[in-house]
C-alpha cells in the first residue's frame, strides 16, 4: 500500500492506496468515503498531459504521477479549463488547485485568447482585416494619431454597437426572452450562443447570435463591446501594431497597443472612441473594478492597477474571491504555456515590454481627463 495525495476537483485527499487497483476500485472507494458523489462517467483522471476516462482498465499506478498526486477532474469543470493540453502534469494540478471562483477568469483569458488565436492561424485572415480598412486616411507619421483616425472611423462608420436588436420582420423594438442553441449557419460563425428576442409590435422572433468568427464580424459589421474589440484588435495587428485585447471581469472588453515613443501599452476602446483613458471605467462609468487582462499572441498580463486610483481598493475587494497569489499563480501558468515554444530572445522582449508597461503603472496620476469622466455611450446606434 502507498500513500497517495488525490485532487479531487478542488479538495485535496490523502489515501492509502494498492498501486495495483483498478482505478474503479479507488473511486469505488473515494465514494464509500463519501469524496464524491458521482458517477465515474462524469469524471476523467488526468495524467501524461491528456484527460482519460476511469475504467477498470486504467491501474492507479499508471495514473499517479508527481511523487504520487493523481489528480480526477470532473468533466465539466475539466472543460471549463480548456486550454490545460500541452502544460505540464505539475502546471495542471496546480491549475486544479485553484478556487472555484477562478473558473471565470480562466474561462475569459481562454475565449480572448482565441480570438488571437485564430488570427495567426486562419488563412487570409489578416488579408480581410487589411483590406477592409481606409489605408488612405492613415498617413501620419504619428502612430498615435493612426490610431485615433482608425479609432474614429471603426466607431462612427465601420461597426454598430447593438444592444437590442430591431424587429427582423417589422423594425420596432424588441426585448429579449432568453437564448436558444446556434443554428449550423450560426455554428460556422462560432457563435457561442444566439440571444432571443421578441418584437413588442408584432411578435416576431430575432435572433442575435453572438459571433466569434472575426471573418463573419467583417461582414455584419455589429455586435457588442467582445465583438467590437474581435475585429478591432485584429485590424490593429494586420497593420503592425503590438495590440492586445484587454478584458474586463466586470464585463467590457477592449484593446492596447504598444506606442513606441510613450513605451508601454496604451488603452484603446473602439466601443467609446476614446484612446488613452483608462480611468473611464472606473471614474466614469462608476465601476468596482476586480481584474483586468490583457492577452497577446504569446502572453497574458494583469494589467487593473493602470486602469484605477486606488489600486489597494480593488484588490481588498477580488483577494476577497480568489488570492492575490493564487491569480499570479494563474498568470504564470499561462505564460509559460504560451511562451513554451518561444526563444529565448522573443522571451525576453516580451519581458522587457511588460517591465516597462509595470513601471508606467506605478506613476501615480491624480488628474482626471475630462473623456474619462463621460458616462458609457455604447448602446443602441
Amino acid at each position: 500500500m502507498n500513500i497517495a495525495k488525490i485532487f479531487v476537483d478542488d479538495e485535496t485527499i490523502t489515501s492509502s492506496v494498492d498501486m495495483s487497483m483498478p482505478l474503479t476500485g479507488l473511486t469505488a472507494k473515494l465514494r464509500n468515503d463519501n469524496k464524491i458523489s458521482k458517477p465515474d462517467s462524469d469524471f476523467y483522471v488526468v495524467y501524461q498531459n491528456c484527460p482519460h476516462e476511469i475504467t477498470s482498465n486504467i491501474r492507479v499506478g499508471e495514473a499517479l504521477t508527481l511523487e504520487h498526486l493523481l489528480l480526477i477532474i470532473s468533466k465539466d469543470r475539466y472543460n471549463k479549463m480548456k486550454g490545460l493540453r500541452g502544460i505540464l502534469e505539475s502546471s495542471i494540478a496546480a491549475m486544479n488547485d485553484l478556487p472555484t471562483e477562478a473558473d471565470n477568469i480562466i474561462a475569459s483569458i481562454n475565449h480572448m485568447k482565441s480570438f488571437i488565436k485564430h488570427y495567426y492561424e486562419a488563412d487570409g485572415c489578416f488579408d480581410k482585416f487589411y483590406e477592409s480598412m481606409p489605408l488612405d486616411l492613415l498617413q501620419s507619421e504619428s502612430e498615435e494619431e493612426n490610431l485615433k483616425t482608425l479609432t474614429h472611423w471603426f466607431k462612427t462608420e465601420f461597426f454598430t454597437f447593438i444592444h437590442t436588436p430591431k424587429c427582423q420582420c417589422c423594425n420596432n423594438e424588441t426585448k429579449g426572452v432568453g437564448s436558444s442553441f446556434p443554428t449550423l449557419y450560426e455554428s460556422k460563425g462560432l457563435a457561442s450562443r444566439t440571444e432571443v428576442f421578441k418584437c413588442f409590435k408584432c411578435g416576431a422572433m430575432t435572433r442575435f447570435p453572438r459571433y466569434d468568427l472575426p471573418e463573419r464580424l467583417l461582414e455584419t459589421r455589429c455586435g457588442r463591446c467582445s465583438e467590437f474589440a474581435n475585429v478591432f484588435t485584429g485590424m490593429l495587428l494586420a497593420l503592425g501594431f503590438d495590440a492586445r485585447i484587454v478584458v474586463d471581469l466586470t464585463d467590457h472588453v477592449w484593446s492596447e497597443v504598444w506606442l513606441e515613443d510613450k513605451q508601454r501599452y496604451v488603452h484603446v476602446d473602439p466601443c467609446e472612441d476614446i484612446i488613452d483613458a483608462p480611468y473611464t471605467y472606473e471614474v466614469g462609468w462608476g465601476k468596482k473594478l476586480t481584474w483586468i487582462f490583457a492577452i497577446g499572441k504569446n502572453e497574458v498580463y494583469d494589467v487593473t492597477r493602470r486602469y484605477t486610483k486606488d489600486y489597494n481598493a480593488v484588490v481588498a475587494r477580488r483577494s476577497a474571491m480568489v488570492p492575490e497569489d493564487v491569480c499570479a499563480k494563474l498568470v504564470n501558468l499561462r505564460n509559460q504555456q504560451y511562451q513554451s515554444k518561444l526563444t529565448q530572445e522573443e522571451k525576453n522582449e516580451i519581458a522587457h515590454k511588460n517591465e516597462l508597461d509595470q513601471k508606467s503603472m506605478l506613476i501615480d496620476r491624480d488628474a482626471v481627463k475630462p473623456e474619462e469622466q463621460r458616462t458609457r455611450i455604447s448602446g443602441n446606434e
